[in-house]
């Protein structure tokens, strides 16, 4: 499920909008999103300072390489109401170009999707609210 939202760096103060893929498959424990390196590179973050983590397991036990990148705040990035900011644990992971919410950053939002009518609404949202899914964004890197 596609969610629109706004990503800020604590340490520059850079702020951005755009998509994330909300991945109840994503288990990390605690809030984190995954942020690809093109749109870490567009908040500032200096990811020549991540420590490499050789602690993360992928579908199929695949053992990607992953940055940690420190907190990152992120919220909904919705008009019909104000939402706070919530600080997550931000990583890269590499050939990752979308932005992914794990589950746990999913209940901090009080996000509730429905995968199969393509729509999500908060967990407080009148029951006849319904958000639809925005479009994807991709972060790619040209070379």
């Amino acid at each position: 499920m596609w969610i629109p939202v706004r990503i800020k760096s604590p340490s520059s103060q850079a702020e951005l909008s755009t998509s994330a893929y909300t991945n109840s498959g994503f288990r990390a424990g605690e809030p984190t999103v995954i942020i690809p390196a093109a749109l870490a590179r567009a908040l500032g973050l200096d990811m020549s300072h991540a420590r490499v983590s050789e602690d993360y397991v992928a579908c199929g036990g695949a053992r990607p390489r992953v940055l940690e990148l420190g907190e990152i705040h992120i919220r909904l990035d919705i008009t019909d109401r104000e939402v706070p900011w919530i600080t997550a644990r931000a990583i890269c992971v590499e050939g990752e170009d979308e932005v992914l919410i794990s589950r746990e950053l999913m209940a901090c939002m009080r996000i509730i999707p429905d995968y199969e009518a393509r729509t999500w609404r908060l967990k407080d949202d009148p029951p006849d609210v319904s958000r639809g899914e925005v479009e994807p964004r991709y972060w790619t890197e040209v070379r």
